[in-house]
Parts: C-alpha cells; sequence; structure tokens
C-alpha cells in the first residue's frame, strides 16, 4: 500500500481549497459546495466522527468594557440598556464548564470578554485551570489598559498560544477610536507584559477609513515596545454601530500600501475571510491577487490559504473558505449561552444563542452545535456565490435559525 506523503496531503489541502473558487465561478449550486466541504472537513479533522483534532471554546466572561468603541460587534456596548448585568455565571460554574471542557477533549481555550481583565477572579481561575494540564492552548484579548494592574498574574502563566492586545491607530488615531489616553496605556500594557516574557504578543487592528494611515508609524512604534505579531482585519457594520465602517476592497489596498515601510521583526497577517468579507475575498480572487502559485496552508482547525507578499518582514494573505465554526466549537457567553462566535452579540435578540451550559453539558452543546454547522455552511458559501458573481452581500441576521 502507497501511504501519500505529507507534501501530497499538503498539496491535496490547497488543491481543494482552490476548487470551491473555481466551483462557485462555474455554476455549482452552494448547497452541493457545502456539502462537498463538509464531507472533506469531517474527513481531514475527525474521521472517526467525534470531537475534531483542535476544538476550541470561545470564554466571554463578562459583558463589561471600560472603553466605548464605534466599531465594537457588541449591541451593549452601544445600547447600555443591553449590558448583561443578572444572571451571570460564578466563578464555580466557569470552573465546571472548563473541566468539563477538559475532560470532552477541547484543547484550544480563547478568553475574550468584552475585557476579561474587568472580571480577574474569573479570568485568572480559568488560567490556572488550563496552565494544570498539557498540550492545551489557551489565548486571551485584551484592550490593554488594565495588564499593568494585573501582571503579577498574568506572568505567573506566560505560555500564551497568542497574547493579544487591540490597537486601531497610532497614538491620536488610537485614542479618537478608544478615547483619550487609552493608547499610551495600552501601550505601557505591551511593554509590561514584553518585560515579563509573555509569548506570543500579538497586535490586532482593525482597518477602518479613519485610522489605516497611521498603521505603519502604529506598527514601528508598537515593534519597538514589544510586539511580535500583528493581525489585520477589516471591519464589519452591524445595526448598532456606524454603517459607513463597511469594508470594501479599497481598504484592502490602503492596508497592502502602508506596509510598504514596516519593522522586519514583525510577523504580519492580513486576514480575508468569507464570512465576514466574502466580497474583498472575492474580487481579490477574481483579480488573480489569491492564486495557488506560491501559496501555502494552515491545517489546524482554522483552515486558511496563506499568499505570501513579503519574507522581511513577513506579510501574508490568510484567506479561509472552509468554514469550520460550530463544528470546530463555539463561544460561552457570560450567561452560559451558547453562541456562534460574533454573529449573535451584534443583536440582542440574538444574544440567548442555541443552548445554555447551566442546563447542558459541554459536550451536549457541542452536539448542537455541530447540528448548526450545516446551515452555516450553506449560509457561507450561498454569500460568497454571490460575491464571485458580483452581488455585494451585507450584513447577516444569524447563521442559523
Amino acid at each position: 500500500m502507497m501511504i501519500a506523503s505529507e507534501r501530497d496531503i499538503y498539496r491535496e489541502h490547497l488543491d481543494f481549497q482552490f476548487s470551491i473558487f473555481e466551483s462557485l465561478i462555474n455554476g455549482e449550486h452552494h448547497l452541493e459546495v457545502a456539502e462537498r466541504s463538509r464531507d472533506y472537513i469531517q474527513e481531514l479533522y475527525a474521521p472517526g466522527g467525534g470531537l475534531p483534532y483542535g476544538a476550541e471554546l470561545g470564554l466571554s466572561v463578562n459583558d463589561l468594557c471600560n472603553l466605548t468603541c464605534d466599531h465594537c460587534f457588541y449591541a451593549s456596548t452601544h445600547d447600555k440598556s443591553l449590558i448583561q448585568r443578572e444572571g451571570l455565571l460564578t466563578t464555580e460554574e466557569w470552573k465546571r464548564i472548563i473541566n468539563e471542557g477538559l475532560e470532552f477533549g477541547i484543547t484550544h481555550f480563547n478568553i475574550v470578554g468584552k475585557e476579561p481583565l474587568l472580571s480577574p477572579e474569573i479570568t485568572f481561575l480559568i488560567l490556572d485551570l488550563l496552565a494544570e494540564k498539557n498540550g492545551i492552548k489557551y489565548e486571551i484579548i485584551t484592550n490593554g489598559t488594565l495588564i499593568e494592574r494585573h501582571i503579577d498574574r498574568i506572568k505567573q502563566h506566560p505560555d500564551f498560544y497568542f497574547f493579544s492586545i487591540s490597537f486601531d491607530g497610532y497614538r491620536e488615531f488610537h485614542d479618537k477610536i478608544r478615547g483619550e489616553g487609552n493608547y499610551i496605556k495600552s501601550r505601557r500594557g505591551l511593554e509590561a507584559i514584553s518585560k515579563a516574557g509573555i509569548k506570543n504578543r500579538t497586535i490586532i487592528f482593525t482597518a477602518m477609513p479613519e485610522n489605516i494611515d497611521s498603521l505603519d508609524c502604529m506598527l514601528k512604534d508598537l515593534s519597538e515596545a514589544g510586539a511580535e505579531y500583528a493581525s489585520i482585519g477589516f471591519c464589519y457594520p452591524t445595526p448598532h454601530n456606524r454603517k459607513e465602517l463597511i469594508s470594501k476592497l479599497d481598504a484592502y489596498y490602503r492596508v497592502i500600501d502602508k506596509l510598504q515601510s514596516v519593522p522586519k521583526e514583525l510577523d504580519i497577517t492580513i486576514g480575508v475571510l468569507a464570512d465576514e468579507h466574502a466580497n474583498i475575498l472575492a474580487e481579490l480572487y477574481k483579480r488573480g491577487e489569491i492564486n495557488i502559485t506560491g501559496a501555502a496552508v494552515t491545517q489546524d482547525l482554522a483552515p486558511a490559504i496563506i499568499i505570501p507578499l513579503s519574507e522581511s518582514p513577513r506579510i501574508a494573505i490568510s484567506c479561509t473558505v472552509l468554514p469550520t465554526m460550530f463544528m470546530s466549537g463555539y463561544r460561552i457567553d457570560c450567561t452560559g449561552a451558547a453562541l456562534d462566535y460574533c454573529n449573535d452579540l451584534r443583536r440582542s435578540e440574538s444574544r440567548n444563542g442555541f443552548r445554555n451550559l447551566r442546563q447542558h453539558s459541554v459536550a451536549e452543546v457541542y452536539q448542537k452545535s455541530k447540528e448548526l454547522w450545516v446551515p452555516y455552511t450553506e449560509k457561507y458559501y450561498d454569500r460568497l456565490s454571490k460575491a464571485l458573481k458580483g452581488e455585494m452581500v451585507g450584513t447577516l441576521d444569524r447563521w442559523y435559525n
């Protein structure tokens, strides 16, 4: 029997993802593409039908933030009456959920908030539990303004898969979006984790019309403060934030232009996701800027095509055409509601999610999540198909009914 080499499998993975573009352009129905992709993803990540390797949980430990950002996708940021103040999970309930997740086989945990460092008792309980286990990836996303206050606790767990801090421009550009004085606070937080030896220090930048021009200055300054990675994404309008924040192709090219003179020490990824920005992805593909020549692929449970743009600094486009949300896991809200990763938080009527971890185990909720994977993949490819035909696909109410 001939066993396929690692190179053969790698090439097959790449070919399959590019075949999706061509199938949709050539008129294959999006439901057929969705079914074929599900079969491929299932065989690749969970051939036995159980929990896929690399399954993850997102952990929204609170509905609190000390900032009010124009582009925030949380509905409760823009309408304070929607903030979840009652019925919140206790520390004991969080402990049970984390232990259930570990026993079930979850190996990747992403701690978010709104702002996780506003709930230190929960955030550090979770980190303590995860750090005890071998082979567990844990990451955190924070605005960085409270890092100095909690650095003694943070540095007890230096081995973050990613420690991500949100920055939205250089100095006054950032402060216009996130409030006066917050750039310096977040920069000091970045310096603090750098001095403490925290691994995989990452900047998260959301490109918007008013902040792209400062991107190069921001990257230079934050590289000097200790950043190792930069993840650049594009804004997505919701029913509550500013409609003019919708990202179009010109935003992508403005970002590329600003990356011509950035520090060589940084590793920079530009994320173009089919579920969020199908029109940008479709146009780049049709223009030949996303093509198989020189492309690479990731093979974790967030599969992406990697298009290298520069070696020094390392700059690459990361684009997704394989929908794994719901199959890979789900987000747990501070009330125990099981949600998708982002969209359910954009609308108050979606905030109750599809199950609640108070009534169901992590494993039971995962089974429901995997059922929702089917309608998610169908809507995902419907939107990408329309984008490849030149239609504008707008905001989405919900990935599931």
